[in-house]
């Protein structure tokens, strides 16, 4: 398992949070963190893949 894999799942984790504390809140103060977060994880869910894949 990538490095890059192993910090993307917190990452999904707290965007998971923010995304819920925005909707039961009805706060958009959350909702810019959690995107920003999903992004984060997005790319490196897709950098530990790519990563992984490159070494077989």
């Amino acid at each position: 398992m990538s490095v890059f894999i192993i910090i993307a799942l917190p990452l999904l984790a707290v965007r998971l949070t923010l995304l819920f504390l925005a909707a039961r809140k009805k706060d958009k103060t959350y909702l810019v963190p959690g995107f920003v977060r999903l992004v984060c994880s997005f790319v490196n869910a897709v950098m530990g893949i790519s990563r992984s894949t490159a070494a077989l």
